[in-house]
This record gives structure tokens, C-alpha cells and sequence, in this order.
């Protein structure tokens, strides 16, 4: 591994662990687990400091989440989502059948099939918890929900960022911090009260 100048290898060993601990909880999917992604993003930040693009007058960390972050959203696009949709104006919600308006096209329906079939084979459930009738996947709430993800994870300052992902996965956060993040993210989301 290539140690930019001024800093130490485990200066740089511990600006890779931060950053990844912080952006693999939100790329864990399918059967891809969190230590996974961990460590594919290990991997990523290592192969980035060894081709030499990084900037030494910058902040290291910012540059491995930049660079994480995208090379995670490319990761989780490529290998859950089929990249384009065939109908840019279904795909907004403008829904381009004349014949029957407020549905989309045939092209557009297949690739929504076609992506909640891959979708699901990237969620497998246990024969225990499989349900009787499996209801088919709401594509749209999904790309709303990654969408809104998405911008949180852009906009969200980052001295707010360890407790969002914390509560996102679940764990416990003092009731004053909590608030500060929702307020953010309802800021972030274009949301003025709790109800929204």
C-alpha cells in the first residue's frame, strides 16, 4: 500500500477503518453482510492509495468517503438494479401510454418485473419466514426509499453521520442527539414537521 507523504500506516490504516465503518452499514444487502462490505471497501481504499490520485494537501478521510461512496453505490447498482429503464418518462411517473393513461408502457413494465425478480433473489428468505403468498415488490416505494437514502447520505454533515447510522441500524441514541438528526434529515428531505 502506498502511505501518502506526512502520514503514518496506521494513521492511514485507521482513516480506512472510519470511513468504512461509517459507509458499509449502508450498502449491506442481499448476501452481501456487513463484513462484506467492509471489506470490499478495505479493498477499494487500498487500491485508490496505490494508484496515486489522492491529493496530500487534502483531508484523507474526505477523500476515501467520496471515493467509497461511489464506488459502493456503483457496487450495490451493479449488482442489484439493472442500470437504465427503457421509458425515461414512465420511469419519472409520466406515464407515456396514450392508450391507457397513469400506466406505464409495456417495455417499462417488464423491467420493473424483471428488476423485482433480481431484487428478490438478492433478498432470499429462510423457508420459516417465507411467507404464504409472497406479495410482489413495490419498485417504486424502492427507488423513493434509496432515493431519500441517498440524498442523506450526500447532504447529512458529518459529526451527525455516526448516530444516523446507528439508529438506522437499530441501536440506541440519547433522545437530544436523536432529534438533532431527524431535524437534519427532515431538513434534508424538504420535511417542516413530524406528520410528513
Amino acid at each position: 500500500m502506498v502511505i501518502p507523504k506526512g502520514l503514518t500506516e496506521a494513521q492511514v490504516l485507521e482513516s480506512i477503518e472510519t470511513v468504512v465503518t461509517l459507509l458499509a452499514p449502508s450498502f449491506v444487502f442481499g448476501y452481501h453482510d456487513l463484513e462484506d462490505m467492509k471489506q470490499q471497501g478495505r479493498e477499494w481504499a487500498i487500491n485508490l492509495l496505490n494508484k496515486g490520485t489522492y491529493d496530500s494537501s487534502r483531508p484523507l478521510n474526505g477523500y476515501l468517503y467520496t471515493s467509497l461512496f461511489r464506488l459502493y453505490i456503483n457496487f450495490q447498482r451493479d449488482h442489484l438494479f439493472r442500470n437504465e429503464p427503457p421509458c425515461r418518462d414512465c420511469h419519472k411517473g409520466n406515464f407515456c401510454s396514450e392508450k391507457f393513461p397513469g400506466v406505464p408502457c409495456k417495455s417499462h413494465t417488464n423491467w420493473i418485473r424483471r428488476n423485482s425478480a433480481k431484487s428478490s433473489l438478492m433478498r432470499p428468505n429462510g423457508l420459516d419466514t417465507a411467507p404464504e403468498k409472497a406479495e410482489p415488490m413495490d419498485v417504486v416505494d424502492e427507488i423513493e426509499k434509496r432515493e431519500a437514502e441517498h440524498l442523506i447520505d450526500v447532504h447529512l454533515p458529518f459529526e451527525l453521520r455516526e448516530d444516523y447510522l446507528r439508529m438506522k441500524a437499530g441501536v440506541s441514541v440519547s433522545k437530544v442527539q436523536r432529534e438533532i438528526v431527524l431535524d437534519e434529515v427532515r431538513r434534508i428531505l424538504g420535511c417542516q414537521n413530524e406528520d410528513d
